[in-house]
């Protein structure tokens, strides 16, 4: 019974489906590599140096427009906004009264009344449920305590 609760791995099928992603990404890149490495055998060691100082100054002038563009920007690039309080949210707390909310306890409520019977009926299935969720006892009475205290 304990299969039911176990976590499941990562599909074969889907890691093949990457493994053969990847190689092919490589052989092309390999392929990519070796038509530019045929192209650059033609050239000579000062042409070579021309085009990768080059690249290094394109690359450069474009490093410092960007960063250039991002001083000199009329937008900030961050915003602080108000966000809207939740309907069911009170200045202290959450409202007990509302209905969404004392659906979602009750719902809760029963779901700690079906653990407590399947704890007491078949202790193996609680046992497994426990190991794989560590904590969620510890949640629910957290939120039993946290509801009783705001009534």
């Amino acid at each position: 019974m304990k299969w039911l609760f176990n976590k499941r791995r990562s599909n074969a099928v889907m890691a093949t489906a990457w493994q053969n992603l990847s190689l092919a990404v490589n052989r092309r890149a390999h392929k990519w590599a070796d038509y530019l490495n045929g192209k650059a055998a033609k050239w000579d060691a000062r042409k070579l140096k021309t085009v990768l100082v080059l690249l290094g100054v394109l690359w450069m002038a474009g490093s410092v427009f960007v960063a250039w563009q991002a001083i000199q920007s009329k937008q900030k690039a961050y915003a602080v906004n108000s966000i809207t309080v939740p309907r069911h949210v009170e200045q202290h707390g959450i409202a007990i009264n509302d209905t969404a909310v004392m659906q979602a306890v009750s719902r809760i409520e029963h779901f700690k009344h079906w653990l407590d019977s399947l704890h007491q009926r078949a202790s193996p299935v609680y046992d497994s449920i426990v190991q794989v969720r560590p904590g969620l006892v510890d949640s629910i009475l957290f939120i039993e305590q946290y509801y009783s205290s705001k009534k």
